[in-house]
């Protein structure tokens, strides 16, 4: 119950999985993190490097088709990594993300990818499922 918006023409839910339950600062400073700077011009910071796996399989009642699933591009660089998006079989969604924090100082040119991958993941909790009914 109150897991998803269910309308008569439509079912919105973002997976808790996916929803950032660990949402601490602590815990995951890099979600806290300002990302509005496309560049760096000197070295930053973390509390440590991190790998973090997510996974979730969500049966999903009866429905007509797929609205929206968010769409995430893969990253590759030298701060950060992230692999991940959702993928619909039948009545099962599939979550998957991988997410690499590669280091604990970064330098400037690791900015790049490490801004992406952040988003990558903000992405996928920021935005919802939606299926047709």
């Amino acid at each position: 119950p109150h897991f998803a918006t269910v309308t008569k023409k439509e079912i919105l839910f973002t997976p808790l999985v996916a929803s950032n339950l660990f949402n601490h600062s602590y815990i995951n400073e890099h979600l806290f993190m300002d990302l509005s700077k496309e560049e760096r011009q000197y070295a930053f910071r973390s509390r440590s490097s991190k790998l973090i796996e997510l996974q979730e399989t969500i049966r999903l009642p009866k429905y007509e088709k797929k609205v929206y699933l968010p769409e995430v591009e893969t990253v590759h660089g030298s701060g950060a990594d992230f692999k991940g998006g959702y993928k619909l079989k039948g009545r099962e969604l599939l979550l998957r993300e991988r997410i690499v924090m590669k280091k604990r100082i970064y330098d400037p040119e690791d900015w790049p990818s490490f801004r992406l991958a952040v988003k990558a993941q903000k992405k996928l909790a920021e935005e919802r499922v939606i299926l047709q009914r």
